[in-house]
């Protein structure tokens, strides 16, 4: 994907975001604008009809009071009134038949033959008359009076209808400029709030094309669900990093450790067939092929066993054990390599110590302990075992009284196949340290080293107490 094609492909997600908030701006004022223009007709309505029935009462009234001189008379001093509107009024028999009719400019403009029938009282009906002046709308009702006379009102409400347009237009004069920069801010937002996740797509593009796993995403400064994917993300590179600088020193380490057993191996076999010696001899290379052939599997299991274990993909059957059967048998099984070398065991521990774990792994990270704690111990030295419980872990300590560790060796010992110059003439493949810490960190505990050069080394293992698993009966 070119960079062109990424951010145009940015720009049109940003302004996916836009659109669909001016889409929903725009619903949203348009019914609110729906709503208000509906409101607003309904009130003029309400208000003109209160005001037709107000003129319907004082005419009725004037009316049954006189003949038809005072009605006229009060139309004509109303509409001397400059405050009042044009109106005017029609009164007509049963026949309808018009028995008086006033103005007549004002229902010339009406348009007599418009008029609505007698029969509907009380009903406001709405008329349209081209004048010169342009369109207007007329609003006329119907009341019964005495003896099958009615009263027809008509109302000039051309205004109302000019308010009603007034409303429209300032409202699309909102609306259009509201919905403009709604957007504008919407896709201003959209960009910006979107930062993290153009940088976390840079920062992935720039490990894909040149491969430097170091690269980080930038952190701001903020707590919402973008910044902590940030950082999510930057730990899972940092993980992956870790791995990676693991997996290139353990292969740089496999191929320096297997080139000399491999040429070892290939020298035996090829003088064994060239030197033309008995048989007996060629059995004697035979067997020390498949001791360094065994040596080599053992490295290649124990580093996947590791890689397993480091990436949570190591199998373990986890069961209650009583460590104390297990460290007891662990003793017995190094008691004979002890005595050998002049090396005192002993064991201090807790009745009762249970924890829940995998049986096989942790003899094989307790036998790697009592191993070298045996093996790099000066003769007549000691290998104390001892072990406390709490209510979350149980600590299980592995002290000897040998060389101890250098301050430089120190924080390698935990690596793949790194054996200081001290102990590389004793046998080993440098794993057993990196396979104690896998194993412990598999199980969720910790294990850490205390050593000072002359005064021996200090192994304490962290084993979380877990209850037993329900099982299903």
């Amino acid at each position: 994907m070119s960079s062109n094609l990424r951010n145009r492909f940015r720009i049109s997600f940003s302004l996916r975001i836009s659109l669909a908030f001016a889409a929903f701006l725009l619903c949203a004022c348009t019914l609110f604008f729906a709503v208000a223009d509906y409101a607003l007709s309904r009130s003029l309505e309400e208000q003109e009809q209160k005001r037709l029935l107000a003129l319907s009462t004082r005419y009725a009234r004037a009316w049954d009071d006189a003949d038809t001189t005072p009605l006229e008379e009060t139309l004509q001093q109303e509409q001397g009134d400059t405050r009042e509107e044009q109106h005017g009024i029609r009164v007509a028999d049963a026949e309808n038949r018009t028995l008086l009719l006033a103005p007549l400019s004002f229902w010339s403009e009406v348009g007599i033959t418009q008029l609505p029938s007698l029969k509907v009282s009380e009903k406001v009906r709405h008329i349209q008359s081209d004048g010169p002046d342009g369109r207007r709308l007329f609003a006329v009702t119907t009341f019964p009076l005495q003896d099958g006379i009615f009263l027809q009102i008509g109302r000039d409400i051309t205004h109302r209808e000019g308010i009603r347009s007034r409303f429209r237009l300032i409202s699309t004069a909102v609306l259009i400029p509201a919905i403009l920069t709604g957007s504008l801010m919407a896709y201003g937002l959209a960009y910006r709030f979107l930062r993290p996740v153009r940088q976390l797509a840079e920062t992935v593009r720039t490990i894909v094309e040149t491969g430097a796993v170091e690269a980080r995403v930038p952190v701001g400064s903020g707590s919402d669900d973008l910044h902590g994917l940030v950082l999510l993300v930057n730990r899972m590179l940092t993980r992956i990093e870790r791995l990676v600088s693991g997996m290139k020193g353990s292969l740089d380490a496999v191929a320096h450790e297997l080139r000399t057993p491999l040429t070892r191996l290939r020298f035996t076999a090829e003088d064994a067939l060239l030197s033309g010696k008995p048989p007996e001899r060629c059995c004697e290379a035979l067997s020390d092929c498949l001791e360094e052939a065994e040596r080599i599997q053992r490295m290649l299991t124990t580093l996947l066993d590791i890689s397993e274990a480091e990436t949570g993909m190591l199998r373990l059957n986890l069961e209650e054990i009583k460590l104390n059967s297990l460290l007891e048998h662990l003793l017995e099984l190094y008691r004979y390599s002890a005595e050998e070398k002049g090396v005192e065991l002993s064991l201090v521990l807790p009745d009762n110590l249970r924890v829940m774990a995998d049986p096989d792994r942790m003899g094989q990270l307790f036998g790697n302990l009592l191993d070298n704690a045996i093996k790099y111990n000066h003769p007549g030295g000691r290998v104390a075992i001892a072990a406390t419980r709490s209510e979350r872990q149980v600590v299980i300590a592995v002290q000897d009284s040998g060389p101890g560790i250098s301050r430089q060796d120190l924080p390698r010992i935990w690596d793949r196949l790194y054996r200081s110059d001290t102990v590389r003439t004793e046998p080993g493949i440098g794993l057993g340290l990196s396979m104690v810490k896998a194993i412990v960190e598999a199980h969720g505990g910790g294990v850490e080293v205390e050593s000072e050069p002359g005064h021996g080394a200090r192994f304490t293992v962290r084993l979380p107490v877990r209850k037993m698993p329900l099982t299903s009966v």
